[in-house]
């Protein structure tokens, strides 16, 4: 589970060479909802895709508070 006690509501990815991998996405935690973006991770969209780990990274730590 990306966000402890909480749920991601939906995501969209993009990739382009000048913003690398990047991913929007929505989340909700005990009724606050929170809209993450992210931009220029490494890695491509057909392998490793550090967009994604970036975001459960971060919804991590927002599940820890």
């Amino acid at each position: 589970q990306a966000i402890p006690g909480g749920e991601i509501l939906g995501g969209k990815t993009g990739y382009t060479e000048e913003a690398g991998l990047c991913l929007a996405s929505l989340a909700r935690k005990n009724g606050q909802e929170y809209t993450l973006v992210t931009a220029g991770a490494k890695g491509d969209h057909k392998s490793e895709q550090y967009d994604i780990d970036d975001a459960c990274e971060v919804y991590r730590a927002l599940g820890q508070n």
